[in-house]
C-alpha cells in the first residue's frame, strides 16, 4: 500500500471509528481506532494518532463501564482455556495463573465482544504487599498494592484502585526525557498491557502531539537551509 493510500486507509478508520462510537457499537470503534493507529504510527503521521487517541479511549472505556457495572469480581484461579465461559464483568486472575492467562482472557473477550475488565495480581511479598501485573507484546507493567480486605472476595474499590495503580505505573516508566517519537512508542507499548487506563491515552495523544510539531519543526528547518543553499 503507497503511502498515500496508508493516509487514507487512517482518515477511513478514524471517521469510522467515530460513527460506531456515536452508535454505540464500542467494540467495532474500538478496532478501527487501534488499527488507524497502527497505521498512522507505521507512517509517522503523528497528527492523525493525536486525532485517533480519543476515539480509542471512550471506545475503551465505555466498554470497561458496562463490565464494572456489573459490580462483582469473579476471582479466578483456573486456567483460561478455549472451554472457558466468559461472561460480562471484572475478573481477578490469581496464582497460579499469571499474566498471560489475564491477557489471554481480555483477547478473547475482546474477540467475542464481551465487556470485561481483567487484572492480575500474584503471590503477597514478604511486607504483605499484592503485586499486580499486566503483559503485552513489548512490555510488562509491575507494581504494589495494599491486599483486599478480603482476599478470597476482593470489592470494587480494590479492583478498580488496582486497575488504575497500574496505569499509573505504566506513566511513570516511560523515558520523559526520550524525543517525542521514542517516547510515543513506549506509550504504545504499555498501552498494549494496560488498556483500560484514560491517562495512558490521554498522554499518548499529548505526546503524539508534540511529535507531529517537532516533525513540522524538523521539516521547516530543513526547507530553510535548502533555501539558504540555492
Amino acid at each position: 500500500m503507497s503511502p498515500s493510500n496508508k493516509q487514507k486507509r487512517v482518515d477511513e478508520l478514524i471517521e469510522g471509528a467515530a460513527v460506531s462510537l456515536s452508535r454505540k457499537a464500542f467494540f467495532e470503534a474500538e478496532r478501527m481506532a487501534v488499527k488507524a493507529l497502527a497505521l498512522s504510527h507505521q507512517i509517522e503521521d503523528y497528527a492523525s494518532m493525536a486525532r485517533t487517541c480519543p476515539l480509542l479511549r471512550d471506545a475503551r472505556a465505555n466498554r470497561r463501564n458496562i463490565a464494572l457495572a456489573c459490580n462483582a469480581v469473579n476471582v479466578v484461579s483456573e486456567s483460561i482455556t478455549d472451554k472457558f465461559a466468559i461472561e460480562p464483568g471484572c475478573y481477578l486472575i490469581q496464582p497460579p495463573q499469571v499474566g498471560a492467562d489475564a491477557r489471554r482472557l481480555r483477547m478473547a473477550a475482546l474477540q467475542s465482544e464481551i465487556p470485561v475488565a481483567v487484572v492480575c495480581r500474584e503471590p503477597l511479598t514478604q511486607l504483605k504487599l499484592c503485586p499486580i501485573v499486566a503483559i503485552g507484546t513489548g512490555a510488562t507493567v509491575r507494581t504494589k498494592i495494599d491486599p483486599p480486605a478480603d482476599e478470597t472476595k476482593p470489592d470494587m474499590t480494590w479492583f478498580i484502585g488496582a486497575m488504575e495503580a497500574l496505569g499509573e505505573e505504566a506513566i511513570v516508566s516511560i523515558d520523559a526525557a526520550a524525543d517525542p517519537a521514542r517516547r510515543v512508542r513506549f506509550i504504545l507499548e504499555r498501552l498494549d498491557s494496560v488498556p483500560d487506563h484514560d491517562g495512558l491515552h490521554d498522554l499518548l495523544e499529548q505526546t503524539c502531539q508534540e511529535a507531529a510539531q517537532h516533525n513540522r519543526a524538523a521539516a521547516a528547518t530543513g526547507r530553510t537551509r535548502s533555501k539558504a543553499r540555492t
